[in-house]
């Protein structure tokens, strides 16, 4: 089987990858599963360190908190974006001059903090259709 060349990898398009991102999403629950996974993480045999179960019952516990967070759950199709394209971006959100001609300290990655990521997100995102 013959390799494709780096040039015919760039040419093939862009990445895509899905992810999976958990919209309004109560923290609290977000926090109980973490905590969990600590704590099973942690467990050196039979007892939690919290004293709270066996492994088993705090990876069922995980299993009913992952079932609740489900409902959060968005699949974002996201794909890589090209030279020019992420050029163009850029340069659609240049950064902010503060009083006196500098730089705003908020912008100090070479772009417009408060406008640029809204607008990566959105040039990157395949699905789901976005909306304002």
């Amino acid at each position: 089987m013959i390799k494709p060349s780096i040039k015919d990898r760039i040419h093939r398009g862009p990445v895509t990858k899905t992810t999976r991102v958990w919209l309004g999403a109560d923290m609290d629950l977000i926090e109980q599963y973490e905590a969990a996974a600590r704590e099973r993480d942690s467990a050196p045999g039979a007892k939690t360190l919290g004293g709270e179960g066996s492994k088993a019952e705090v990876t069922a516990r995980m299993a009913d908190l992952r079932e609740r967070l489900e409902e959060y759950a968005v699949d974002f199709r996201l794909r890589g974006l090209g030279a020019k394209a992420f050029e163009r971006l850029t340069a659609a959100h240049p950064p902010r001059k503060a009083e006196g001609g500098e730089l705003d300290p908020r912008d100090r990655l070479g772009w417009n903090a408060e406008t640029y990521p809204s607008a990566l997100v959105r040039a990157a995102t395949v699905e789901p259709e976005l909306d304002e």
